[in-house]
Parts: C-alpha cells; structure tokens; sequence
C-alpha cells in the first residue's frame, strides 16, 4: 500500500515512480475514511459462483458497463479479423458450436444474426450463405510391434558428490612445498593440551587482534579465550601476542597497502553442484588482486610443517576459486599461517 508521501521514499524514486494525492495522511483508527477500495478479490473459491453474493454483484451497474466495455473490445476486435479476409473464412470449432460465443456478438434486437450451419447452409441476417464443412479426421494410427526387452541391467550402489562441503575438508594436496618464510620466533607448548582447543583459541585471537588494541586489552582477550578453551596453561600469552605482531609485520613488509579482510565467508556450487560453504581466516586485498592466508596450529618441526601445510593445498585452492568468482579480481598468492612454529608457507594455487 501506497500512503501520501511515500514519492519520498528511496525506492520509488528508484523505480521512476511519482505518487501524488491531495489527501491528508490516513487516520490508523479508520483507514478508508474519504476513500474507495479499487479492486474487489473474489473471496469465494473459483467453483462457488452460485450464490447471492455473485447474483448481487452481476446487478450491480459497474458489473454491467465492465460486461458492454469487453462486449466493444471483442466486437471491434472481430469485426477486424472478419474484413481482412480475401477469400473466405474458416471457423474452427466443435459440431453444434460452429458459431460460438463470439459471432454471438453479431446480434439485433431481434438476437443473433448468425445461425449455425445446418447442411451447408447458415442464416446470415436472413440471408442463406452457402458454407462447406468438413470434419477433421484423425490420422492413421502407427503400427508397432512390441520388441521385449532383453533383462534390466541394474546400476546397482554409487557415490553421489556431497550436498554440502567444507573448504577444510576437501581432500588433495600439492607437492612438498619450499616456498618458506621466517616471520617470527618459535611458541614454546607446556605440558599435554588439546590441540583442537588450542587452533580455536589462536584462529579467536588472530581474528579478534584489531590495530588499535592497547597491549592490556589484547593480553585480556587472549587470557580470556585460553581460559574459555581450557588452554590457558599450555602457551604464553607475550609469546602468542609477539606471534600476532610478526604476522602483522611480515604483512606490512610484503603488501605496504593491505587491506585485511578476517573471517570472510565463503559460499558457492561447485562443478558436482555441491554446495562449499566455510570461512577464509584472512584476505588481503593489495594491488593487483587479493592474498589469502589460512592459520594452520600444527607444532611440529619445520619439515612436518611443510608436510602438513601440502595436505591443505585444496582447502587454499578451494577459497581462491570462490573468491574469484565472487570479486572478479585474481587470487595472486595463497600462505598458511603457522604461528606456533612462526613461519609461513606459501601453497600454489
């Protein structure tokens, strides 16, 4: 609904459309008060057209001059179509209603002028009009000479591609890779933790770490996701701080003008029309195109890193392909981020 004033509104402006009125705006106590309700739905289903309200509604004047005015329009349009012919016309239709409903419009006062065909004549205003008619006749039916099939060959059990996928979890991996980078100094791991726990409280911190932070609020929301995930025993909180820092310097160092993007979800159909839906820790947007970095909390020595980070080769691939299509811009390169270790190794994409 359309109320005065709505010609303000952003969207009709966009649309092109201009509503004017000289009536004050509408009373919620009595909205239609001074005005008329234009279109009338039918509040009866299709098939109940047998009842007083529709008898009432057939009377009513407006009902009687919609009826003339589409009366005229099928008239005009009839006395077109039936001039333009050269030759003669053809009327299709069934036996018995030849005529129709609309050569009823061809009337007097007297009623119809135009009769339907008995033999090959018809009454046209009084006057007999020779006509031929002919019956359309069915064509031949195809004989087919059933053939019996051999046996059913069945496709018995398949594998059928993943309604959803996660970036994570897509399987291949690249080559070993060597394309290494110091960023920072090794994090020293006390005692047994549990490993998952600890990637969920890092993967919180580098997300949650923004520039202008004071080193107090930074040091309290990493205590507060260590104690949240029952790690808070198994790493320094200053050496997971520094490890942020270094990645933050590493960056500054390779891309000057980068602009981060943490969290940057991902969602798209693949080629199996499986739908990949996950989440990108990190997107640098830099000249030329975009950076994805993936943080990765394996411990292990460098050559078990360099292991580990090839076995995530498809996850980076996977982020880039939809991050692509999503921006139009090219994936220049693709790193996983280890902060434990404090390296980052770049995986091909």
């Amino acid at each position: 609904m359309l109320f005065p004033g709505s010609r303000r509104d952003p969207a009709t402006r966009a649309l092109g459309v201009s509503v004017q009125t000289d009536q004050a705006k509408p009373k919620l106590s009595d909205p239609l008060a001074g005005r008329r309700i234009r279109f009338w739905p039918n509040p009866y289903a299709a098939n109940n057209n047998k009842m007083p309200f529709h008898d009432r509604l057939a009377e009513h004047p407006a009902s009687s001059q919609a009826r003339q005015q589409a009366e005229r329009e099928d008239l005009r349009l009839l006395y077109v179509g039936w001039t333009r012919a050269r030759d003669r016309i053809v009327l299709a239709g069934r036996e018995g209603r030849i005529v129709g409903d609309l050569l009823q419009l061809f009337r007097d006062k007297n009623g119809p002028l135009v009769s339907e065909p008995t033999g090959s004549q018809l009454d046209w205003a009084g006057l007999h009009v020779d006509v031929m008619i002919r019956t359309a006749e069915p064509l031949p039916a195809k004989t087919v000479t059933p053939e019996p099939g051999t046996s059913y060959v069945a496709t018995g059990p398949r594998e059928h591609p993943r309604a959803f996928v996660q970036p994570s979890a897509m399987a291949g991996s690249a080559p070993k890779l060597t394309t290494v980078e110091r960023i920072g100094d090794r994090v020293g791991i006390t005692g047994d933790c549990d490993w998952s726990n600890l990637g969920s409280a890092l993967h919180g911190f580098l997300c949650a770490d923004r520039p202008g932070l004071e080193q107090r609020q930074r040091e309290s929301l990493l205590l507060d996701l260590l104690k949240r995930w029952k790690v808070s025993s198994a790493v320094n909180v200053e050496d997971i701080v520094r490890s942020s820092d270094a990645l933050k310097h590493w960056i500054a160092t390779k891309w000057a003008d980068a602009q981060w993007h943490r969290e940057w979800p991902v969602l798209y159909r693949d080629k199996n029309c499986s739908v990949v839906r996950g989440n990108s820790d990190l997107v640098l947007k830099v000249a030329g195109g975009l950076v994805v970095i993936d943080h990765k909390s394996f411990p292990g020595s460098i050559d078990q890193a360099l292991g580990r980070a090839a076995q995530h080769a498809a996850q980076l691939a996977t982020y880039a392909v939809a991050i692509e299509a999503a921006t139009a811009q090219k994936v220049l390169s693709s790193w996983i981020h280890l902060p434990v270790s404090g390296i980052v190794v770049q995986v091909p994409t």
